[in-house]
């Protein structure tokens, strides 16, 4: 019996490899620490306020790390201030 060969595959076409889940959350679970609607984080990850990675075609998880920064940048700021984020 002989051992069947695998082709290899390109490096272009390989498979990213998966990010620790552990530094990322949900936009629900954002939008709890940033005290916003879920659409408030939808649109701060849209505008690259914020990092997030794409699961399946229309599903993200936010980067922790992305949303304390930006917690700390507004600081002080009402949530509904024109200049926040900006």
């Amino acid at each position: 019996m002989t051992a069947a060969i695998l082709p290899k595959i390109p490096p272009s076409r390989a498979r990213p490899t998966m990010p620790d889940l552990a530094d990322y959350m949900t936009p629900h679970e954002a939008a709890e620490k940033a005290e916003l609607h879920v659409n408030s984080i939808h649109r701060l990850a849209r505008e690259g306020k914020i990092d997030f990675i794409r699961i399946g075609k229309k599903a993200i998880l936010v980067s922790k790390k992305s949303v304390e920064r930006y917690l700390k940048e507004t600081e002080g700021l009402d949530k509904r201030d024109p200049t926040r984020g900006k």
